[in-house]
């Protein structure tokens, strides 16, 4: 059986958060080191944050490192020399040598080799799909090629926005997550090649993304909606303001806001916009 002694978790985002927990509940002191992206700024002072893995793996007494640069992060991952490497919404790709040298086993917030890319869990419910989920890939040199280790489905409410299917999907991959160390110590992973002939692919978002045009149907404005609640919102410009739309509901195929967040503004029901504005939608 293979040995577990040194585990390298890579990972940036909230969504990596519940896995890093579940790696470290698992795994324990074999979890040598968190790697994540290093510090940026957020926030109206644009004060240089830590990335939520950063905070988690602080929180956990680990130890981290925040590479800048692909050749900084192979040093780290020879001088560790790692059994395994877990890799969720890192941000950064690995040179060839790494995954050729190292198991690196990335988690996937899509059914591949639907959903490629940057943007699998917003695609998703863009499209208006009714399941989405999770796959774990063993990583080869190209983007989310790798062949399937596992994967699990979820089903998606017609309704349900961005937040819910992402803290959903987190959960799923933490679940999944042990599940694939206690199989990798047993050396009872079963490897399957992915169908490259129906994967597709999906780019990184821009706030152009979420702007809601006047050419959309009705369902195309609610899916836009809920891909991008709570935020960044997805908007209608009025009055040279940005109105974003942070729920709504399609009915007789007429949009109706629920919740809108006008610029500079908090959160208030839409029946309560519409006081003072002309409504945003022609019925």
């Amino acid at each position: 059986m293979p040995k577990l002694d040194k585990v390298i978790f890579c990972g940036t985002p909230e969504f990596a958060v519940p896995i890093l927990d579940s790696v470290y509940a698992t795994l324990g002191s074999r979890l040598a080191m968190v790697i994540t992206r290093p510090d940026a700024p957020a926030g109206r002072g644009r004060t240089l944050t830590p990335s939520p893995v950063k905070e988690k793996a602080d929180q956990l007494g680990i130890a981290t490192a925040m590479p800048a640069t692909r050749v900084e992060l192979k040093s780290i991952f020879k001088s560790i020399g790692p059994d395994l490497i877990i890799v969720v919404a890192y941000g950064m790709i690995f040179p060839r040598s790494i995954v050729n040298r190292f198991f690196c086993m990335n988690i996937h917030g899509s059914l591949l080799p639907l959903y490629r890319g940057a943007s699998p869990i917003h695609s998703a419910i863009l499209n208006g799909d009714l399941e989405t989920g999770i796959t774990l890939i063993k990583m080869n040199q190209s983007m989310d090629a790798g062949d399937i280790i596992m994967t699990d489905a979820l089903t998606v409410d017609p309704n349900e926005s961005f937040d819910s299917v992402h803290d959903r999907l987190a959960q799923l991959s933490s679940t999944l997550c042990r599940v694939f160390i206690k199989r990798f110590e047993k050396s009872e992973l079963e490897l399957t090649p992915q169908s490259h002939d129906h994967s597709t692919y999906c780019h990184k978002l821009s706030p152009k993304d979420c702007e809601l045009l006047p050419d959309m149907t009705a369902i195309e404005l609610l899916n836009r909606i809920r891909a991008f609640s709570p935020a960044p919102g997805a908007y209608v410009m009025a009055s040279n303001r940005r109105i974003k739309i942070i729920q709504a509901t399609v009915d007789n195929n007429q949009l109706r806001p629920l919740i809108v967040r006008p610029e500079g503004r908090g959160d208030m029901p839409y029946a309560a916009y519409c006081l003072g504005n002309p409504p945003l939608f022609k019925n």
